[in-house]
């Protein structure tokens, strides 16, 4: 009998990163891997806990300052972790600044990506108290 499909994906995501970590950054497809993982790390409810998404963030900021033509993909990338993880005000940050890292490299399809990061984190009015951390 099979578990909780979610808490399956998110062990799944605890050893995919494991794994991750192992493979040199010059490994082709690691803007993908990384990418993907962000994705996943979004995509699970609940999330992960704070040390998988620091350890995610961690390797995301090594990925983009070794490939800096990366900066786009990497910034909502960073945007998709930092939102998971409660942190809205940082993680509309990380998307203005993936849209500006798009433009600058002109890569539509990040631009898109970024561009609906930075709607969906947009600050909502809640009666009594701060939208964001």
């Amino acid at each position: 009998m099979r578990g909780d499909p979610q808490e399956e994906a998110r062990a799944a995501l605890v050893r995919a990163l494991a794994l991750a970590e192992q493979l040199p950054s010059v490994q082709p497809g690691m803007l993908e891997c990384w990418s993907g993982l962000a994705e996943l790390f979004w995509q699970l409810n609940p999330r992960p806990g704070r040390a998988t998404a620091r350890v995610l963030l961690s390797r995301l900021s090594a990925y983009a300052a070794r490939n800096p033509g990366a900066a786009a993909r990497i910034g909502w990338a960073r945007a998709l972790v930092l939102a998971g993880a409660g942190r809205r005000r940082a993680a509309r940050r990380a998307a203005e600044q993936a849209r500006a890292a798009a433009d600058r490299l002109s890569v539509p399809y990040d631009r898109r990506r970024a561009d609906e990061l930075a709607r969906h984190l947009q600050p909502r009015a809640f009666p009594g108290r701060s939208p964001d951390r």
